[in-house]
């Protein structure tokens, strides 16, 4: 059995420039199961907030002492990457539990929805009863499926902002240049420049021209 376990619950909060601290869950004895009175108890005071700056990294290296493992829910490869580093370097195995897992928990124990300690309290439940049973975690450290879901996210994320920019442009044009607003106009294979746009931009281009 296991005595005791460091539950994590990683949530980047919305508000201003706090969106690297995380609310990571804390140390809960096994046996507790009634989940909602355990929460109304202990709610005030039971999470540990860290940050990464320094001083902040080392409380979380000390919280992880003695853990048999840290159970984190993927909230995204770049919010948990440097958690789940630093908690692999310190020798605490990290283990990830699905979303639909930490909801079903949530509703079936009637903890309050869209609160941060309390999916973290469902995530400590849902480790402690299935710690020894491999098949109740997901595999969230894919090694090259990791890296090609990271790249086509990266790649999902510009073209969004350039759509946005592409059409903002498109509404100045529509007054100023009307007869070009809504022209095609591809990227060039040579260069990899669309010709209004970077004539717009008065961007040089370099074309190597064919030897007459």
């Amino acid at each position: 059995m296991y005595e005791k376990i460091t539950i994590g619950g990683v949530f980047p909060t919305d508000i201003g420039y706090t969106r690297n601290k995380f609310e990571i869950e804390y140390r809960l004895e096994e046996g507790e199961s009634i989940l909602k009175k355990y929460f109304k108890e202990h709610r005030r005071g039971m999470c540990k907030k860290f940050s990464l700056k320094t001083e902040s990294v080392e409380d979380f290296v000390n919280f992880l002492q003695g853990a048999d493992c840290l159970i984190l829910e993927p909230t995204g490869v770049h919010y948990s990457y440097l958690w789940q580093h630093i908690s692999s370097h310190h020798g605490v195995p990290v283990k990830w539990v699905s979303h639909p897992e930490i909801k079903y928990i949530r509703k079936s124990e009637r903890l309050p929805d869209k609160n941060d300690a309390a999916d973290a309290l469902a995530l400590a439940f849902y480790g402690l009863k299935n710690l020894a049973v491999e098949e109740a975690f997901i595999n969230f450290d894919g090694g090259k499926v990791r890296k090609i879901s990271e790249l086509y996210l990266n790649s999902k994320s510009l073209k969004s902002v350039n759509t946005a920019l592409t059409n903002k442009c498109r509404a100045k044009l529509s007054k100023e240049f009307p007869e070009a607003a809504f022209k095609q106009s591809p990227q060039s294979e040579k260069d990899g420049l669309s010709p209004l746009f970077a004539w717009l931009c008065n961007k040089q281009r370099f074309i190597s021209c064919p030897d007459d």
